[in-house]
C-alpha cells in the first residue's frame, strides 16, 4: 500500500461572487411635473443609483423601469409590466426600489410578489429606505 503524502496542497480559492444584475424601479402616483425638487421620478432614480454606488462590489445596474402618474393599487402599469417581463427573461436578479409601496399598494398582491413570484424567479428585492438588505 502506497504512503499518502502529508504535504498540504494549496486549497482552491472560492470562486468570486458575481455581481447581481440590479433592476431599478421607480413609481409616482401623481404625474411628475419634471421638477428636480421633492419626490420626482428622477429623484427616486437618483436615490436608487446612490444605493448602487455604495454596493458596486455586489450590484451592477441592468435596467431602469419607471411608472409616472400611475397608481400602485393595480399592477397593470407599463413600467412594472416591462420590469416583470425583463425579470422573467432572466436579465435581472435583484430589484431595487425606494420602498415596498413603490412595488404596489395592494399588500396582498405585493406580499405574493415578495414571497412567491420573485423567489421563483431567483430575484431578491432591496427596498432602500427600509434597510435595503
Amino acid at each position: 500500500m502506497a504512503r499518502k503524502s502529508r504535504r498540504r496542497t494549496a486549497e482552491a480559492e472560492p470562486p468570486a461572487e458575481r455581481r447581481r444584475r440590479a433592476v431599478l424601479y421607480a413609481r409616482l402616483s401623481a404625474a411628475d411635473n419634471g421638477l428636480a425638487a421633492g419626490d420626482s421620478l428622477e429623484v427616486q432614480v437618483a436615490l436608487l443609483r446612490g444605493y448602487l454606488d455604495g454596493h458596486r462590489d455586489r450590484l451592477e445596474e441592468a435596467a431602469v423601469f419607471r411608472d409616472n402618474g400611475v397608481s400602485g393599487v393595480h399592477f397593470r402599469r407599463p413600467g412594472f409590466q416591462g420590469m416583470m417581463a425583463y425579470l422573467r427573461q432572466g436579465k435581472g436578479d435583484c430589484v431595487v426600489v425606494k420602498d415596498l409601496s413603490r412595488l404596489g399598494r395592494d399588500w396582498v398582491e405585493t406580499c405574493a410578489l415578495l414571497e412567491e413570484v420573485f423567489p421563483a424567479l431567483g430575484v431578491e428585492v432591496r427596498p432602500v429606505n427600509e434597510g435595503g438588505e
